[in-house]
């Protein structure tokens, strides 16, 4: 059952989810808004792309569980497994949501650490245009959803970070992510790590190379610029210019509006 929730106007000047749905040409506004009301008191949901369409976008002829690895890519929903359950949750929920205080309490496990799956798992089996709906097959208490996709649900295992390389890049770029709030999954760190790594002999090292980019990364932040890891692995870092006054007012107003939900505008 649907629950009555909290939409706050500055939602709808949200920059980075327009750019998403634009890229993908996903209903992702709508499907964001409308996945709040299938979370439960804590933010958290199922992850169940065919039950979740039924109840948010039913007359939409799109793939659901495209629009969920969308919003799990930006870092606005995160996708996790506990037991053999595939379960999601809005990472920024309670500063967003006032919960009626008779609403139940959650019966689902908040994610941990090693718990979190990177979303690029199921949308890397797809080919083409999500603007259409794929066949859907319902397994055995879990959501099954196109051949390739049930692959990658059948073997999601909790994901174990792997050795850092010998200059540790594989760390640094963990800790950028962290610095910089980029949502990664370990394949994602590594090409980030890759990036570092091409980057040190020109900076003095890893650890300079991995400064040089965080300092530029905020730079861009700046001008108004979304900084994602994709961002960082086409080396965007060596293109960003001064900043004019008109940028400099723009990237002022754009901070306002987009503080509350976590992310940086596109420029």
């Amino acid at each position: 059952m649907g629950r009555i929730r909290t939409i706050k106007p500055e939602f709808f000047k949200h920059s980075g989810l327009f750019d998403l749905e634009q890229e993908t040409r996903l209903p992702v506004r709508l499907a964001f808004a409308g996945l709040w009301t299938c979370c439960d008191r804590e933010g958290r949901f199922k992850w169940r792309p065919r039950e979740l369409k039924l109840d948010i976008l039913p007359y939409d002829e799109c793939d659901f569980s495209r629009v969920l690895d969308a919003l799990a890519t930006r870092g606005f929903i995160v996708r996790y497994q506990s037991g053999d359950e595939l379960l999601g949750c809005v990472p920024t929920w309670k500063q967003h949501q006032v919960i009626n205080n008779k609403e139940k309490p959650s019966t689902l496990p908040m994610p941990q650490r090693n718990q979190q799956l990177d979303a690029s798992a199921t949308r890397e089996s797809r080919e083409g245009d999500a603007s259409h709906t794929r066949g859907v097959k319902e397994g055995k208490g879990k959501e099954v959803e196109g051949k390739g996709n049930a692959r990658a649900i059948r073997d999601a295992r909790p994901v174990v970070p792997p050795s850092p390389g010998s200059g540790g890049e594989f760390m640094l770029a963990q800790e950028l992510g962290k610095e910089l709030k980029l949502a990664m999954g370990n394949s994602d760190i590594r090409i980030v790590a890759e990036t570092i790594a091409l980057q040190a002999e020109k900076h003095g090292g890893p650890l300079q190379a991995k400064d040089f980019i965080r300092d530029k990364a905020l730079e861009a932040r700046s001008l108004g610029t979304l900084v994602d890891w994709f961002w960082v692995k086409d080396c965007e870092f060596n293109q960003t210019k001064p900043m004019t006054e008109r940028e400099r007012k723009r990237a002022e107003f754009m901070r306002e509006t987009e503080a509350e939900y976590g992310e940086t505008p596109r420029a």
